[in-house]
């Protein structure tokens, strides 16, 4: 078992969330489709594949809450570096500075303990280790939820109604990274 990230109760109940190693990637896929099942509107979403996290293990960071041992959110950042999945290249900002908060899913019954946010706040402060100056993201401009997630943690609209991931439409949204002066 990896090292706790930070820790967020509710109801007396307390997660735990770590990083994540590549040996739970069907775990991920499993919960994957457990959200994506549950979700009204199934264009909110974008799947990531099982290449996406074998890929992403070695260079990027993925982490989940965890409720005991289960798995129950999770999040993938991808680093700033190189590649087609860096959201800041897209929009022709140098990927050695952009990192992309590229995926969030968290089980039906453990939304509201504000693990969004949570990884979020440890996406950015890896970004901010290695590096990067912005952390980058893109959200289904209905979805509401995570639009004010993303904001309440300083994300702004860089690019709104984009046609992306095969013609979903997407907000981009962009937070800028300070140095930590702490």
């Amino acid at each position: 078992m990896s090292e706790i990230l930070k820790t967020v109760s509710k109801n007396g109940k307390t997660l735990s969330i770590r990083k994540t190693a590549l040996s739970e990637r069907e775990n991920i896929l499993s919960l994957q489709r457990e959200v994506v099942n549950a979700i009204a509107n199934k264009e909110w979403f974008v799947e990531i594949t099982a290449d996406e996290i074998t890929e992403s293990a070695d260079m990027d960071f993925i982490i989940g809450a965890y409720d005991g041992d289960r798995l129950v959110a999770f999040s993938l950042t991808v680093l700033n570096r190189d590649c087609d999945r860096s959201v800041g290249k897209k929009y022709g900002f140098d990927p050695e500075k952009c990192a992309t908060f590229d995926s969030v899913f968290v089980h039906p019954e453990y939304r509201g303990f504000g693990l969004q946010q949570a990884f979020i706040e440890l996406a950015k402060q890896k970004a901010r280790e290695n590096g990067a100056t912005s952390l980058w993201a893109t959200v289904s401009p209905y979805n509401i939820y995570s639009h004010r997630n993303c904001e309440q943690r300083g994300f702004y609209c860089y690019k709104c109604n984009e046609y992306l991931y095969g013609g979903r439409l997407r907000d981009v949204l962009v937070l800028e990274i300070r140095p930590d002066f702490t």
